[in-house]
C-alpha cells in the first residue's frame, strides 16, 4: 500500500510539473521553439505563432511556417547558426533579421537555443526561444547614430570637449583636447582623473569647480590666462552637469577655447571702432544697393542727421541738386565696378545749408573677396571752397584792374603822343614863321634902303610929271 501511495504522489507531481511546464509554454513572452536539423518545425508555442503572424502553433506547424529555413533574411546567418551549435552546442542572444509573412516588414530577434542530439550524439535538432527585439535594434542604432553624430559635432569642433563622471573619471573627450594634452587615443585617458594628468594644485582647482557644477547644477563659465611661447594665452571654459532621464546629476561636461585670436581681434576692433568713431572726417558705410548702414557722430555733427534718420536711407538725402548727372552717375559706376572714386561733392545738410565734401568711396571685400558694402570717408572742404572762391573773385578784381590800368596806360600813351606831335608840329610852325617874319622883314628893309640912298634928281630923272601933291610918309605897321 505504501508503494501505491508513493507512486501516487509521485505522478501527483509530475502532473503539477508538467502543468507548470505547459502554463510556462502557453504563456510565456518569448517564442518557444523545437525543429529538425533541416529546419522543419516540429513544436511551438502561441507567442512563435504570433510573431510570424498565425493564430494559433497548429496554423504555424502546419503551414508555410513549418520550414524554419525561410525565417533567416539572410541564408548565411543560418549557416553560422548550425556552424556553432555543431561547434559548441548552444548559442546565447544570437540575433538574426527574419522576414515577416505576407510582406510584413523585415524584424530582428534574438535567440537561445541548445541543440538537440540523437543516441550518436549527433546534432539532430535545435530547441530554444526567441525574443523579437526589433524596437530595442531601432533604439540602438537611433542611439549609434546619435553616438556617431555627437562623436563627429567633437571631433570636428576647435574646443577641447570633455565628460567626466561624479569622481572626475574621463569617460570621453574629443580628438582636439586629446592633441592639447599629447595623447594618442582615448585609452591613454579613460579610467584617469585630472590627478593623474596634472599638477596636484591645476587639478584640485579643476576639480573644485567640477564640484561647484554638481552642487549648483548650474553651468560654469569663467576665464583663464596663461603665458606659452612668450606671449599671454586667453582660455574661456564652460562646464555643466550631465544628467539622466530622471533628472539625476550623473556627471559634468565642457568644453574650453582658446581665445587669444579673437582677443587680439576684439582689441583691434575697439580700436577701429574709437577711430571711426572719433575721426574728424565723415564716414558712412552702406550695402551693396547704396542703404545706408552707418554714420559716425561727425556725419550727425555736420549734416545734423541722427544715426538712426540715416540708417536705411540712401545717400542721395544729401543731394543738393546742384550737380550734374552725369558726376553721380560715374561714381556708382566705378564703386560698383570694384574701383575706388574720389572726387568733391555739394551737399545739403538738414536745415537746407549747402556745404561741400571732398570725398572718397570704396568698395569692402570678404575673405573670398566678394564686394558687401561701400565705405565713404568724407571731408567738409566748404571754408576751402568759399576761400578758393574768394581768390577767384579777387583774383578777378585784379585782373579787371589791371586791364583797366593797361587801358589807361594806353590812352594815356596815346595823349603823351599826340601832345609830341603837336609840340612837335608847333616847333616847327614857330620855327617857319620866324623864318617868314625874318625873311619879310629882310625884303622891306631892302627897298626901302634902296630908296633912301637914292638922289632926288635920280628920283625925278625922266618923264614922270611932277606931282604938286605933298609925299606921304611910309607906314611901319604890319
Amino acid at each position: 500500500m505504501a508503494q501505491v501511495h508513493g507512486d501516487r504522489e509521485l505522478l501527483a507531481a509530475l502532473e503539477a510539473s508538467e502543468e507548470k511546464y505547459r502554463d510556462l509554454f502557453e504563456n510565456s513572452i518569448e517564442g518557444i521553439f523545437k525543429s529538425t536539423l533541416d529546419g522543419v518545425l516540429v513544436a511551438a508555442n502561441p507567442q512563435l505563432a504570433r510573431y510570424f503572424g498565425y493564430e494559433t502553433p497548429e496554423e504555424l506547424i502546419a503551414g508555410e511556417g513549418r520550414d524554419t529555413t525561410a525565417v533567416f533574411a539572410d541564408p548565411a546567418t543560418r549557416g553560422e547558426l548550425i556552424r556553432r551549435l555543431r561547434a559548441e552546442g548552444k548559442v546565447e542572444q544570437f540575433e538574426f533579421e527574419s522576414h515577416g509573412r505576407g510582406g510584413a516588414p523585415v524584424r530582428w530577434f534574438s535567440m537561445n537555443a541548445r541543440a538537440v542530439r540523437n543516441a550518436l550524439g549527433e546534432v539532430a535538432g535545435i530547441q530554444g526561444t526567441l525574443l523579437e527585439i526589433t524596437e530595442r535594434k531601432r533604439v540602438l542604432e537611433e542611439l549609434k547614430t546619435r553616438e556617431a553624430y555627437l562623436r563627429a559635432i567633437m571631433d570636428t569642433s576647435p574646443d577641447r570637449i570633455w565628460m567626466k563622471d561624479l569622481d572626475g573619471v574621463y569617460l570621453d573627450l574629443n580628438s582636439r583636447l586629446l592633441e592639447t594634452m599629447g595623447l594618442g587615443s582615448l585609452d591613454d585617458v579613460r579610467g584617469k582623473t585630472d590627478f593623474d594628468l596634472y599638477p596636484e594644485p591645476e587639478a584640485r582647482r579643476i576639480r573644485a569647480k567640477d564640484e561647484e557644477v554638481v552642487r549648483t547644477g548650474g553651468r560654469l563659465f569663467h576665464e583663464e590666462t596663461f603665458d606659452a611661447e612668450g606671449r599671454k594665452h586667453f582660455t574661456e571654459k564652460f562646464k555643466s552637469p550631465i544628467r539622466d532621464a530622471t533628472g539625476r546629476i550623473i556627471g559634468t561636461c565642457g568644453f574650453s577655447r582658446d581665445v587669444t585670436e579673437r582677443r587680439g581681434s576684439e582689441e583691434l576692433i575697439r580700436k577701429l571702432s574709437r577711430a571711426v568713431e572719433q575721426s574728424p572726417s565723415t564716414i558712412m558705410i552702406t550695402d551693396t544697393m547704396g542703404v545706408i548702414e552707418y554714420v559716425n557722430p561727425r556725419f550727425t555733427a555736420l549734416t545734423g542727421y541722427t544715426l538712426e534718420e540715416a540708417i536705411g536711407k540712401n545717400p542721395r538725402l544729401l543731394n543738393a541738386g546742384r550737380l550734374p548727372k552725369d558726376v553721380y552717375e560715374g561714381l556708382w559706376k566705378t564703386i560698383t565696378a570694384g574701383k575706388e572714386w574720389s572726387g568733391e561733392l555739394l551737399n545739403r545738410k538738414k536745415n537746407g545749408e549747402p556745404f561741400w565734401e571732398n570725398a572718397t568711396i570704396a568698395p569692402v571685400r570678404d575673405e573670398n573677396g566678394t564686394v558687401t558694402h561701400f565705405v565713404a570717408i568724407k571731408e567738409d572742404i566748404t571754408k576751402r571752397k568759399q576761400a578758393e572762391e574768394e581768390l577767384a573773385r579777387r583774383a578777378e578784381d585784379l585782373f579787371q584792374a589791371k586791364s583797366r590800368a593797361e587801358q589807361q596806360a594806353i590812352r594815356l600813351g596815346v595823349q603823351a603822343f599826340e601832345l609830341r606831335k603837336a609840340r612837335e608840329e608847333a616847333l616847327k610852325a614857330s620855327k617857319l614863321k620866324s623864318e617868314f617874319v625874318a625873311n619879310m622883314s629882310h625884303e622891306i628893309r631892302t627897298p626901302w634902303r634902296d630908296s633912301c640912298s637914292t638922289p632926288p634928281s635920280a628920283m625925278n630923272s625922266g618923264n614922270t610929271p611932277k606931282s604938286s601933291a605933298p609925299r606921304a610918309k611910309p607906314s611901319w605897321g604890319s
